[in-house]
Order: C-alpha cells, then sequence, then structure tokens
C-alpha cells in the first residue's frame, strides 16, 4: 500500500505530466513519462477523475485536466490573487518602460527561480520567457539580482557549483562572479548581456520584503538593438519602485497567513 506521501507524490507526478503535454494523453504515455506501470497509474487516474482532478475522453481513451484542477488554477491566478496584483505591477512597468517585464519567484529549496509574471510592452520585437519555467540563480540579471542579495553561505554554495553555462556569455567563474555580485550591490542593480538568452540583454533589480527576504526579482528583457547603456540606470530606479510594491503585496499576504 502506498505511503500518504508516496500516493502524493505519484497523483502530482500525473498532473504535471498532463499540465505539460498540454493536449489528452492516453494512460501508456502517462506511465511512460512518469515511470509508473499502468496499473499504479490507473489506480491513481480513478481517483483523480472522481475527484474531477483529472478528466478522461472515453472515446479518444486520453486524459486530461479536469474542471476541479482549472477552479483551483483559475483562484490561483485570477483576481486579487498574489499573482494577479503583481501582474498589474509588471503590466504598468513594461507598458511605461516599453520592454518585457518579468517577475522571478525566489526558491530557495532549490536555489532556483520561477517566471512567476510575464508582462509585454508595445514594441512588437521583444523576449520574454514561460510562465512555470525554472532558471539558475546565477546566470543573467534576473538571477544574479537574488543572489547578490542572498545570505553569504548561501551565495558561497551556489558559487561552489555546479554552474553550468546557459549560453557562451553565460558568467561560470566564481572569482568573476563574486566580484559583479559585489558590483550588483553597489549598483543596486543587474545587468547582462546573452547570459540566458542569444542576443537579450536584462535589466533587474530584487524584490526584498520588510523582513529583509529576498523573493524574487523584477527585470526586464532588451533586444541587443534596443540595449542603451545611459537608460539603465533611470530604468532600474523605476523598477525598483515597482519591486517596492510587490514586497508590500509579500508583506500583506505573509501577514494574512499569520
Amino acid at each position: 500500500m502506498d505511503s500518504p506521501k508516496g500516493a502524493i507524490s505519484r497523483s502530482l507526478a500525473i498532473l504535471k505530466c498532463l499540465v505539460d503535454e498540454k493536449i489528452g494523453v492516453r494512460i501508456q504515455t502517462l506511465s511512460s513519462k512518469t515511470g509508473l506501470n499502468i496499473s499504479t497509474a490507473h489506480r491513481i487516474l480513478q481517483t483523480l477523475t472522481a475527484e474531477r482532478m483529472v478528466a478522461y475522453d472515453p472515446d479518444t481513451r486520453c486524459y486530461s485536466v479536469g474542471t476541479e484542477f482549472v477552479r483551483l488554477a483559475a483562484g490561483a491566478l485570477g483576481e486579487g490573487s498574489l499573482v494577479s496584483r503583481i501582474g498589474e505591477i509588471a503590466k504598468v512597468a513594461a507598458l511605461e518602460l516599453g520592454e518585457t517585464c518579468a517577475f522571478y519567484k525566489y526558491e530557495p529549496d532549490t536555489q532556483s527561480m520561477m517566471v512567476t509574471v510575464v508582462r509585454h510592452g508595445p514594441n512588437p520585437l521583444g523576449y520574454g520567457y514561460n510562465v512555470g519555467e525554472q532558471a539558475p540563480i546565477y546566470a543573467g540579471a534576473s538571477g544574479k539580482a537574488i543572489l547578490a542579495y542572498l545570505p553569504a553561505d548561501v551565495i558561497e554554495t551556489v558559487l561552489a557549483g555546479p554552474l553550468v553555462p546557459l549560453t557562451e556569455a553565460t558568467i561560470v567563474d566564481p572569482a568573476k562572479l563574486r566580484q559583479e555580485l559585489d558590483n550588483i550591490r553597489r549598483a543596486g542593480y543587474a545587468i547582462s548581456r546573452a547570459e540566458r538568452a542569444p542576443h537579450g540583454t536584462g535589466l533587474a533589480v530584487p524584490v526584498i520584503t520588510k523582513a529583509d527576504k529576498v523573493v524574487g526579482s523584477l527585470g526586464l528583457t532588451i533586444p541587443f538593438f534596443r540595449f542603451r547603456e545611459d537608460r539603465m540606470g533611470p530604468w532600474a530606479d523605476d523598477l525598483r519602485e515597482s519591486a517596492k510594491e510587490i514586497a508590500v503585496i509579500f508583506d500583506v499576504f505573509s501577514h494574512e497567513a499569520d
């Protein structure tokens, strides 16, 4: 018999697979992608279907996310939610500065960050990242804006590696990266050039709560041909104001949770 923890992990593996596939999936595919044998996958799917977390189409014999799953997701992302409120702030910044603006949530357990909100500016050509995408915090402006403000022991753990390059421009030398983090703390913002995406530059500031907790970063992704060094300081000032608004939201949600 599965332990409660094991059953939950297996259920989540199936749900993640259904979300990632984005289309109906047969049980054989689910079994292959999750590593579960078909009988175990079928037993879990029956439970999830009964709870409407999963839907089953008898004609195609495919499974997909169910109505209850959609309801929960809408509640997490809908009006008044943490993500929705951050999205409004990022949208204003994107429109005012004319570039793609994104909030990256710091994940302490994995020392990584997740793209949580993306809002595009008015320019037809620009860069963006998919919501839910995970990325390391040692690469790119958005990551280094987080890393620079973490406790010293956490920084050293990250710098101890492994530091895998995402592009040819990713800085993976610990000494150079340590110096860059010092520069970021002095300036109050981070700039990167093609460290996470070729032909793109990044500008980012940390989002820090009243309790001095780094919860993420707010950043712009700017194509090379629109990058201007003289704009970065003023734009960083604007981003810092937006980051303060986001920090207030985290403080409010934290207070409500208490």
